[in-house]
Order: C-alpha cells, then sequence, then structure tokens
C-alpha cells in the first residue's frame, strides 16, 4: 500500500523516492497500465521512464488562482503531485523560471515557503498577487535584469 502524500513527506528521502516510483508504476486511474522503459543516461547510468497518463484533460479543476491564460504553462497537479510527495509544509519551493507561477501558488496553498525569478517583471507581480491570502508567510520573488 502506497503510505499518502502526507506521511510520506515526513519520511526518508531514499524512502519518499521508493515510494514515489511504486506509485507511478501502479497509476492506473484512467485505465491503461503504465509502462517503465529505462533508458541509457551518461556512463553505465539508467533513467526511468514511465509512460501514462498521469496528467489529462479529466483534471482541470484546480484553485482559481490558476485561471489566467498563460502561453507556457502546465497544469497545477503536475507540481502538486510532487510537491505533496517531495516536501513537507515549511520547506521551501523554488522555481527558476516561473514563468505565472503555478509551481509558486501550488506550493503556497500547500503551505511551503516559496522562491521563483523570471525575466518577466509582469510574471513576478503576478505571482505576488496571486500568492497574497495563501498558507505560505515567505514570498521571495526575483526579477532577473
Amino acid at each position: 500500500m502506497i503510505p499518502p502524500p502526507a506521511e510520506l513527506a515526513f519520511a526518508p528521502a531514499t524512502q519518499r523516492l521508493d515510494s514515489l516510483l511504486h506509485e507511478l508504476t501502479a497509476f492506473r486511474e484512467f485505465g491503461q497500465t503504465t509502462v517503465c522503459e529505462e533508458i541509457s543516461g551518461l556512463g553505465h547510468n539508467t533513467v526511468p521512464v514511465f509512460v501514462n497518463e498521469f496528467w489529462t484533460s479529466k483534471q482541470r479543476a484546480a484553485h482559481p488562482l490558476h485561471e489566467v491564460s498563460y502561453r507556457a504553462c502546465f497544469k497545477p497537479q503536475l507540481p502538486r503531485f510532487f510537491i505533496e510527495r517531495l516536501t513537507q509544509p515549511g520547506d521551501l519551493v523554488y522555481d527558476p523560471f516561473m514563468g505565472r507561477g503555478t509551481t509558486l501558488v501550488e506550493g503556497a496553498l500547500l503551505g511551503r515557503h516559496i522562491a521563483g525569478c523570471d525575466v518577466n517583471p509582469l510574471n513576478c507581480w503576478g505571482v505576488s498577487n496571486n500568492t497574497k491570502g495563501t498558507n505560505t508567510n515567505r514570498v521571495v520573488l526575483f526579477q532577473k535584469p
């Protein structure tokens, strides 16, 4: 049985990684079996690649803060999935290319401290406004000169 994300956040890093790999392999929510292949990395290392419909159009429900359109965005369920499993409340979530702030908004909604940067000053302004009133008390945003 896979522990819930809240329990995983407090587990040692190797246990969290093992649990994440198991959860990806066992995923069958939309009726498809996950295919796991290994591709050659640098040197003698291999990298596991998981293929399935992990994030689909069936998962559009999200917090209203994500409703602003942006050309390079992704569904908030993607960063939420990893934030829940690989961090715990109070940890720092950093996004070096924050765009409209999907990852940072999810981090803030989950009680993480957030930091990010972007070359577009409008993105810094938008993320700052979108994270007001969330569960985080620490927001650090940088605009790259």
